[in-house]
């Protein structure tokens, strides 16, 4: 990146890479993270004050400037379920997303959105999608009828607050499959890449970009100019879909959301309120037979803190196993991918993960709500703290178990195993 420029969010087909914005992470276009967590935690206490909502004006109902065309750089429909690419914009229209780029003169229309079709026909009377924040089915009002899509608007918002966060939400659905690569860009400079659409496992969440501080001023200069471009796809899968069907559907808007704080009152009582999957319920789990798949024997945390000596401190993920008596300091070790490298327990039940909590000996995790037993082995002299890796579900077969991982004290873990050292 040149020096001085505005950083920006850039995803790949072959690898998301992840960057943070203050707390918050973003993969390909999704625009979710640990504040979001935190603020779903407060909803399960019955606290609304932290959710997304719109902000500034009514994007999805004003016009506007727009352009389509069909890229002379061509791609096969069986080569790549995904259309963005890098292509050749028509004549006079190389630098579209600036500021000072006229529209008007360049022969753009104006329209509203959603910008969409099916089949070469807009949608508007599709039975709406169970996930009402989608968008997938709603009314189309502009006809996307070439690939390429550019849009532009110019638009004046309220002055961004403090304590606040801000995201440009893309509207181009959220099931596996659906949507494509775009870019946005603010007065001119790049906010996000996102090279593909809704990948495997990357559904249900919503797809945009952060406002990132280095846009916040951006916006309140005063007029803000937004562009964005983005591809038509030619199927509704995350495979390729043959023979091809153009379909798509495009719109954005602006919300806000405010900081919700560290309490730790609140985070106790989210984990009050929803019952958690554990080993007992899973025990007696049958995925053929329904009636077993009910909340009883699920961990329910009363909101009191049960003191474990052996737990507080700080332990680093060195293994995980089937069972706590497969693991053996002559065998290499794998740590495999975990949810944490390490993690500090502390005096009084919160752990450094703001969605982790421990009580006696239980890790409660409040992003799965899971109930995982912990138990601390003294081996050759050194302290290992075994916990359950969770994965409880009525899919699992009969007599199922979850592994454990395995962790050692951070200020022993300097010992070699097996050839594989562990650094503080």
């Amino acid at each position: 990146m040149k020096s001085g420029a505005a950083p920006r969010w850039d995803c790949s087909t072959t690898r998301r890479r992840r960057r943070t914005a203050s707390s918050w992470t973003t993969g390909c276009g999704i625009t979710v993270g640990a504040l979001d967590g935190l603020a779903d935690l407060y909803r399960k206490a019955g606290v609304h004050d932290y959710d997304w909502h719109r902000f500034g004006g009514d994007l999805k109902n004003v016009e506007w400037d727009y352009y389509m065309f069909d890229p002379k750089e061509e791609r096969k429909y069986d080569i790549s379920l995904w259309r963005y690419r890098e292509v050749t914009y028509p004549k006079g229209m190389e630098n579209w997303f600036m500021p000072d780029f006229d529209p008007g003169k360049a022969g753009w229309k104006k329209g509203q959105a959603p910008f969409g079709q099916y089949n070469g026909k807009m949608v508007t009377g599709a039975k709406p999608c169970s996930n009402p924040d989608c968008r997938c089915k709603a009314p189309m009002k502009t006809l996307w009828n070439k690939e390429v899509l550019l849009l532009r608007g110019t638009f004046k918002f309220p002055r961004l607050r403090p304590g606040h966060l801000y995201r440009i939400r893309v509207g181009s659905g959220q099931h596996v499959g659906s949507g494509d690569g775009y870019r946005i860009y603010v007065n001119g400079k790049q906010l996000i890449e996102a090279k593909n659409g809704v990948g495997r496992r990357e559904g249900a969440r919503p797809r945009g970009a952060f406002v990132t501080k280095e846009f916040v001023e951006e916006f309140n200069k005063g007029e803000v100019r937004i562009a964005a471009t983005t591809f038509l796809r030619y199927g509704n899968r995350a495979i390729v879909t043959m023979p091809p069907v153009p379909q798509g559907i495009f719109s954005m808007w602006l919300e806000e959301m405010k900081i919700p704080p560290l309490d730790d009152e609140a985070v106790r009582k989210s984990a009050t309120v929803i019952p958690m999957l554990s080993s007992p319920w899973q025990a007696k789990q049958d995925p053929d037979n329904a009636e077993l798949q009910t909340e009883d024997d699920m961990f329910r945390y009363d909101g009191r803190f049960v003191a474990n000596p052996k737990i507080p401190g700080t332990w680093k993920t060195i293994d995980q196993v089937k069972s706590i008596d497969e693991f053996n300091l002559e065998k290499k070790m794998n740590p495999r991918r975990t949810p944490f490298a390490e993690m500090t327990f502390k005096d009084n039940g919160k752990t450094d993960k703001t969605l982790w909590i421990w009580s006696g000996d239980t890790l409660m995790d409040l992003d799965r709500y899971q109930a995982l037993k912990m138990t601390v082995k003294r081996i050759d002299g050194s302290a290992y703290l075994f916990i359950e890796a969770g994965g409880f579900s009525t899919r699992n077969p009969v007599g199922w178990k979850p592994p454990w991982y395995v962790m050692k004290r951070a200020t022993e873990s300097s010992a070699v195993y097996t050839g594989v050292r562990i650094r503080a």
